[in-house]
């Protein structure tokens, strides 16, 4: 794969989305990533990340727990690097911003009525773990 240098921040977005309609969305800087899986982020509030994502779930009529991913450029502008039909691997995380997103998949599945709180932000993680030998 080929593509543009892109030396800026990286970002997760966590989406769950009915038919091309956005019910919630976290977006969360990853500030440390150990074997691609988020570590140490913080959830920000970015309104050009959240429209994009607003745009494609629309433009492509997504359905589900949606991943996407970006990076910003030299110049700051905001470059979406892949889209996930899927959730993601740090999306626990996103119980800390409020939100619970495997939980509202499966109300989504079973066509339950979904009330999405209001995502916190300024909200820090860290992931610790470790193997142990028996």
């Amino acid at each position: 794969m080929v593509c543009e240098y892109l030396p800026g921040a990286e970002y997760s977005v966590d989406m769950l989305v009915n038919r091309g309609d956005t019910l919630a969305h976290t977006i969360r800087q990853r500030e440390k990533t150990v074997s691609g899986i988020s570590v140490q982020g913080t959830f920000v509030a970015d309104k050009e990340i959240s429209k994009i994502c607003r745009l494609l779930a629309s433009n492509l009529d997504l359905h589900g727990p949606i991943g996407m991913q970006f990076k910003r450029d030299e110049k700051g502008v905001a470059k979406i690097l892949e889209i996930n039909p899927r959730l993601q691997g740090a999306v626990s995380t996103a119980i800390f911003a409020g939100i619970n997103f495997p939980l509202l998949s499966v109300q989504l599945a079973n066509n339950e009525g979904i009330k999405v709180p209001n995502n916190k932000t300024g909200i820090s993680f860290n992931r610790y773990w470790k193997d142990i030998q028996e």
